[in-house]
């Protein structure tokens, strides 16, 4: 992973250099396309229970090593449109994106912008003012991702947190599927609970969790070593 995005936020968005951990989001991406097969998850939704979990992070490192494990042409999309974030750490203009294209028709074209970064595409979350709760629909978001699927071999939409708003039991139930994110030792079991129950109710098809945020006893220059 050749470019260190520009960072900007109160968390910061990572992505990582570490070969081991590069590894780990290969090793993630592997099982999930040798679970569910190889044309059958082409969009993919990272979310978690509560915010602050690491969603981003794991958004951006699994689009970055899929954009390099095969040359897959991929597009990472910011799909949380209350709190947006991507657009920062690329770099990019957020004046035009994902609400855009959802809610006022806007060309893809003018939308989905190049990161920098080899077979990889943003698509920032957007400015357009709108009613999310009266108008964010799983209609909306199907037909936006139709348009863009013969674009792109993969599609990661960065999503907010299930138990803030339901944006992401509406976005869960129009993706191929979708990836929980539960940070170690900090998310409340039945909140965990209720956000996989929420999914469930949306039609959502939960393909895994990632353990995120995880203290190792051993020092990071001797664990990396094992």
């Amino acid at each position: 992973m050749s470019k260190n995005p520009k960072n900007s936020i109160s968390e910061p968005i990572i992505l990582y250099k570490n070969d081991n951990i590069s590894k780990t989001f290969a090793t993630i991406r592997s099982k999930i396309l040798d679970s569910e097969g190889e044309n059958t998850i082409r969009s993919i939704m990272m979310t978690s229970a509560i915010r602050g979990e690491g969603v981003s992070t794991v958004a951006l490192n699994y689009a970055a090593v899929t954009a390099e494990s095969d040359g897959s042409r991929v597009l990472l999309i910011d799909s949380n449109l209350r709190h947006p974030s991507l657009h920062k750490v690329f770099g990019v203009d957020n004046s035009v994106g994902f609400s855009d294209v959802l809610f006022a028709d806007v060309d893809l074209k003018r939308a989905i912008q190049n990161s920098g970064m080899p077979n990889l595409d943003i698509l920032p979350a957007g400015e357009y003012k709108v009613n999310l709760n009266r108008l964010f629909s799983r209609s909306a978001v199907k037909q936006a991702l139709d348009r863009i699927n013969n674009s792109y071999d993969s599609i990661i939409l960065d999503s907010p947190a299930v138990t803030a708003f339901s944006d992401a039991s509406t976005i869960a139930g129009a993706v191929d599927g979708v990836m929980l994110v539960i940070a170690a030792h900090r998310t409340r079991r039945e909140v965990i609970t209720e956000a996989i129950s929420r999914l469930e109710s949306s039609g959502a098809h939960l393909v895994g969790t990632t353990l995120n945020k995880r203290a190792y006893v051993i020092p990071a220059t001797i664990y990396n070593k094992l």
